[in-house]
């Protein structure tokens, strides 16, 4: 239990640490900052894929797809939601950046 407070207490730091220094950096530093993240997930990840062995493949196969299906789906009903939204302003005359267009 107590590494799940620390989890979630990491997590709203950084959180915090982000939203606060995020916006003051050049774009440069923010995309090398995301790229080194990026990096060591994927450390993370293969080194936890090799601790799994003597696992069947098709487990974690299954619970990429799994876990896959879920966030795709909401990515494509969020995407729908706006292009939704942004059908019904145009049909009641208001154009892309939310001015009215001249009748």
């Amino acid at each position: 239990m107590t590494g799940t407070f620390l989890n979630v207490g990491t997590v709203l730091a950084g959180t915090l640490l982000g939203t606060l220094a995020g916006s003051r950096l050049p774009t440069g530093i923010q995309q090398r900052v995301l790229a080194g993240l990026g990096l060591v997930t994927l450390v993370i990840g293969v080194d936890a894929a090799l601790a799994w062995r003597d696992t069947n493949p098709l487990y974690v196969l299954g619970g990429v797809l799994l876990g896959g299906s879920p966030a795709k789906r909401s990515a494509s009903s969020g995407a729908w939601r706006r292009s939704e939204t942004a059908s019904r302003l145009r049909f009641r005359g208001v154009g892309r950046r939310g001015c009215r267009r001249a009748s």
